[in-house]
């Protein structure tokens, strides 16, 4: 048998390499776009939000959690169809599904500029305070 010794040279470019493809998987993981392509963008996100309402009885019970829906826009900026991920209970899911239609979206746009059907998933935290 015959023993491969890799230099120093060869060490640092192996390390190298796979720093580049986790980062790129990682990158990849979190939905960051590697090229100059846009993602869907939710215009008014922030003032839909301001309007749902706390329903009473999930405060009353101390309900807490994150909805999570899955969208689909197409290439002109329309809502096509959506899914609720998860949920911490059906009250939270009925606001969020009630705000849904108010959103307004960007679409999203391919590295030739062209606008394109995709899919995003949107996060609707709610918090108890005192």
């Amino acid at each position: 048998m015959r023993n491969i010794v890799l230099t120093l040279k060869e060490r640092t470019m192996k390390k190298t390499l796979l720093m580049l493809l986790s980062l790129s998987l990682i990158l990849c993981a979190y939905g960051q776009p590697l090229s100059s392509a846009k993602v869907v963008e939710v215009t008014n996100y922030k003032e839909v939000l301001s309007q749902i309402e706390y329903p009473q009885t999930s405060k009353e019970n101390g309900i807490e959690g994150k909805v999570v829906v899955s969208l689909t826009i197409d290439e002109r900026g329309n809502l096509v169809s959506h899914e609720f991920i998860s949920y911490p209970c059906s009250h939270l899911k009925e606001v969020v599904q009630k705000a849904i239609p108010k959103l307004k979206f960007n679409a999203a746009v391919n590295d030739y500029g062209q606008a394109v059907t995709s899919r995003i998933t949107m996060p609707v935290n709610f918090e108890l305070t005192i």
